[in-house]
């Protein structure tokens, strides 16, 4: 599931449930300044991965982690960890890898 700036979360309900039963929680390039998707962190039980510019409201605690990090050069760092080869910056675009 995910959301979009200024989107309304659809299902808030469904969203609470799978956070929660989620292993992983990605929030990528997003303040969590914006209610309601902003509680949905607070749910996740697994581990919660924010990766943003800048300030997040998001207090530290057990199971969560902070990267200060562009989406593009987090993606990348994870896509070389994996051992997948991105060829051209091109076909990452057209999502081939």
């Amino acid at each position: 599931m995910w959301f979009f700036f200024g989107e309304a979360v659809r299902d808030f309900d469904e969203a609470l449930e799978m956070v929660g039963r989620s292993d992983l929680l990605l929030v990528v390039g997003s303040s969590l300044s914006v209610y309601p998707a902003a509680y949905l962190p607070h749910y996740a039980k697994g581990r919660v991965v924010v990766v943003n510019r800048g300030e997040v409201r998001l207090e530290p605690g057990r199971n969560r982690y902070f990267c200060q990090s562009g989406i593009d050069s987090f993606f990348r760092s994870v896509a070389v960890h994996l051992g997948i080869r991105l060829d051209d910056e091109s076909e990452v675009g057209k999502g081939v890898v």
